[in-house]
């Protein structure tokens, strides 16, 4: 996202608070775990998710999500996305399982990608090193919805001891934190979008904003802004690289129905941006008015998951006015995601809810 200004904590706290609310069981020692400690300002500054706050405890269900992969030169790098969970459950042996929703083409391999993919799902900002094993269960782009292939796919993870804390606390809190999804007809609403993304510097000319350039090394710490989605749907068809097609779409296109909005000036909305790398699988929420700062922020209502901005730009700008996408979570997108959780052993019902993206997943070569 944009050119947002956060600090990470570091104070050591080794216990957790328990928590009673709507989000049981959760704490403020979270500090100890690397969350980010936000300086609140106007728009776009200071625009990260405090995790020890009230709101910030809400968008824990917005996660990391990683793809390790080899490219042909043996180099091991990682496409990184954003995904949101939908459902949590324990399977016949005992373990804790959460359903993830994020963008197809974060967990689409390309030909030219080699050796084996490996996948890991991250709560809380990458500083914590929160990880957890996960697979994929369904993906829209290969299997397709009817007669569509959205960009969205279905993912397994499985709680593990992270942070000097079991797989059982983890559950205990994460599976209470799946988002419900809002109306289906929400086009000119306002919306929320909470994702892991680059951030970036403004683009200024002659004292006026023009857009933001992205910021290499920025993905992992959770951000928001707001928007305003346009009035119509309409198809979005992503063809990819013909000279590396997605491996197992056939005819290498992802279409659906799709939401559109443009990157406006954050004179005209409190909390405005842009999507950037990393971003791709974010949830679009449009309900649950709330307040991160003095900024006003959507919490609930799961209605699209962004997928990305059309072109190439030199370096990667997004420049106002330019239109950015989001899968439209309609009915039956939300049964194919119904349908795909279930796949996981033993699940218990569902409230989907949900987010994804496109052109905005990360690749970067893996640090050491």
């Amino acid at each position: 996202m944009q050119s947002f200004v956060s600090h990470t904590s570091s104070t050591a706290v080794h216990y957790l608070v328990r928590r009673v609310g709507n989000y049981t069981r959760l704490a403020s020692g979270l500090m100890a775990l690397g969350v980010v400690c936000s300086a609140y300002g106007s728009a776009p500054d200071g625009q990260t998710v405090d995790a020890i706050g009230n709101v910030g405890l809400k968008y824990l269900g917005v996660v990391r999500v990683m793809q390790d992969y080899e490219d042909a030169d043996g180099n091991e790098l990682v496409n990184s996305g954003t995904g949101t969970i939908i459902d949590g459950h324990v399977d016949a042996k005992g373990n804790y399982m959460l359903c993830v929703l994020t963008a197809a083409h974060v967990v689409l391999r390309q030909k030219s990608w080699t050796g084996t993919s490996a996948y890991k799902v991250g709560i809380l900002n990458s500083s914590a090193g929160i990880n957890f094993s996960a697979s994929v269960v369904g993906n829209a782009g290969i299997l397709g919805i009817g007669k569509d292939r959205p960009d969205l796919a279905v993912m397994k993870v499985t709680l593990s001891a992270q942070g000097g804390k079991g797989a059982k606390y983890w559950y205990d809190i994460l599976s209470k934190l799946k988002f419900s999804t809002g109306p289906l007809n929400v086009q000119g609403a306002p919306f929320t979008e909470v994702g892991f993304g680059l951030t970036g510097t403004a683009l200024m000319n002659q004292g006026a904003l023009t857009g933001y350039r992205p910021t290499d090394g920025t993905y992992g710490t959770e951000r928001f802004y707001n928007l305003q989605t346009d009035k119509g749907n309409f198809t979005f068809n992503e063809k990819g690289d013909a000279a590396d097609p997605w491996v197992g779409v056939p005819g290498n296109a992802l279409t659906g129905q799709a939401y559109t909005w443009d990157a406006t000036d954050p004179k005209n909305l409190a909390g405005a941006g842009v999507s950037f790398s990393g971003d791709s699988g974010a949830p679009m929420l449009i309900s649950g008015d709330d307040k991160i700062g003095d900024i006003g922020v959507k919490t609930t209502g799961l209605s699209g998951v962004v997928i990305g901005t059309p072109g190439n730009r030199a370096k990667g700008d997004i420049l106002l006015g330019d239109s950015i996408q989001g899968v439209a979570l309609n009915l039956q997108y939300r049964r194919w995601i119904d349908s795909q959780c279930q796949l996981v052993p033993e699940p218990t019902p569902i409230v989907v809810t949900m987010a994804g993206v496109l052109g905005l997943c990360l690749r970067r070569r893996k640090q050491a």
